[in-house]
């Protein structure tokens, strides 16, 4: 059962006991009434009792909470008419109260519902004046000075139970506003993380991309240059901004490849880190021991991130570990996903740690996150990659 459907279920049962109080009180006050008092006054106490239950229905229809004057008008009026009512029924019951000063503990009861906690003081204190008044006027001193007692601690014990449900209320509902805009900060905090992304790769394609482009105009130019004077020179020149323009080639077809994965990625990490393992290992020969923990109800961004670490550290092991094995781990618990990507290659650890934007850029991403990344070479050879990110 769920918050709403408990506090509906608790109100309807508050309301429940209210009209059971109000029967039995009635039935009551009928069973002690003396025949000589004749129909008449058993008819006006009915009367009267229905009439209080009438109102009590006609309370529940006024929209909480009260931020609106005419609204806090019509209650007050309500809680006067009601009060009446209750006047009435204990001054014609015999020997002026019997039960019937409980139904001012309902009225107690519900001023701490309906209004402030300040105006609900007033109400209750109003309320007991109005009782003593009835309870002196209608039998001795002694009887009524026992009852109202009786009445007044009940009175504050119905008003402190009322006033915590209130304020348990009122908490419920400030934690349910809280998780609601946290789940909203979340949603932002993952569509940042996408666009930083897209950012990311868009910042690199232009770097990479105009950095080529720039050394292949010179290269250009230098063959221009050389043909007339040394052909094996310009043929060497063009050579070089061929390979040049096949590298640039294949950074935009990686950094498209990317944008893509991405989809991927959220639809299903765990089979796009599979693919793309299996797409380097037919690419490459190296051989890849991977195990990894359930990435289900992973959330994109954390997912994403996962996914660009071991990607990353892929292509290095590709460009510079000259490895033959790579160990992808995955591990997952409560609090943390941790992923840890070791190889058995001989490469300069100083030189693959500042090698492109792509560890730039990751850790740019897994700090945004929270988490942390570390790197460094292996005792015994190779190079590691650890990333942790909180779940």
């Amino acid at each position: 059962m769920n918050d709403q459907s408990f506090a509906r279920t608790t109100d309807r049962a508050l309301n429940l006991a209210v009209y059971v109080t109000v029967l039995g009180v009635l039935m009551l006050s009928l069973l002690i009434a003396e025949p000589r008092e004749g129909f008449e006054r058993v008819a006006l106490l009915t009367a009267l009792f229905a009439l209080f239950v009438i109102f009590q229905i006609l309370l529940l229809r006024v929209p909480l909470p009260l931020n609106h004057s005419r609204r806090v008008t019509r209650l007050r009026l309500f809680f006067l008419t009601e009060t009446s009512i209750a006047s009435a029924i204990v001054w014609l019951v015999p020997d002026g109260f019997g039960f019937t000063p409980i139904l001012f503990v309902i009225l107690v009861a519900q001023t701490f519902f309906a209004f402030v906690t300040r105006d609900a003081i007033r109400w209750t204190m109003g309320l007991a004046i109005v009782l003593a008044i009835l309870l002196f006027g209608a039998t001795n001193w002694t009887s009524a000075l026992l009852t109202l007692l009786t009445y007044a601690g009940t009175f504050l014990f119905f008003a402190s139970v009322t006033t915590i449900m209130r304020r348990e209320q009122t908490t419920r509902a400030q934690l349910e506003t809280a998780h609601a805009q946290l789940r909203a900060s979340a949603a932002r905090v993952e569509q940042l993380a996408i666009a930083e992304e897209r950012n990311r790769l868009a910042r690199e394609i232009h770097d990479s991309l105009g950095h080529h482009l720039t050394i292949l105009s010179v290269q250009l130019q230098a063959a221009a240059r050389l043909i007339p004077m040394d052909s094996a020179r310009a043929a060497e020149a063009i050579e070089k901004a061929r390979a040049i323009a096949s590298e640039a080639l294949q950074d935009v077809r990686q950094s498209v490849s990317a944008l893509r994965a991405q989809s991927a990625v959220d639809a299903n990490p765990a089979q796009a880190i599979d693919q793309m393992i299996q797409e380097f290992r037919d690419a490459t020969g190296i051989l890849v021991n991977y195990r990894a923990a359930a990435l289900d109800a992973l959330a994109p961004a954390p997912a994403l991130t996962i996914y660009r670490a071991v990607q990353e550290a892929l292509t290095n092991v590709q460009k510079h570990a000259h490895a033959s094995r790579v160990d992808v781990a995955i591990e997952r618990d409560d609090a943390t996903i941790r992923v840890q990507i070791a190889d058995n290659g001989v490469g300069d650890s100083d030189a693959r740690a500042i090698a492109g934007f792509g560890l730039l850029g990751l850790r740019e991403r897994v700090e945004f996150l929270g988490g942390k990344l570390w790197l460094g070479a292996r005792q015994g050879g190779g190079f590691e990659l650890n990333v942790e990110l909180p779940v």
